[in-house]
């Protein structure tokens, strides 16, 4: 799947959802989360929303290091 632009396994986006969720970000971790779950092969996020994912990613698993990498760099 395709996440502002980086291409992520679907276990990658699912896991990114958990992240979202647990830091309180339940809104968008529902749409994250959906969009794995009907197999969609993009996700947009809003300028609001890679704020949002950035401080999620803050210290995160090798995973996502390349989503973090291109949300910084479109900073």
């Amino acid at each position: 799947m395709l996440v502002a632009g980086v291409t992520l396994s679907s276990g990658t986006v699912a896991l990114l959802a958990r992240r979202l969720h647990r830091a309180g970000h339940a809104d968008l971790a529902m749409r994250v989360g959906l969009a794995v779950d009907t197999n969609r092969t993009d996700l947009a996020l809003t300028r609001d929303d890679r704020r949002v994912v950035l401080a999620v990613l803050d210290e995160c698993p090798i995973a996502l290091a390349s989503l973090r990498d291109a949300l910084h760099a479109r900073e």
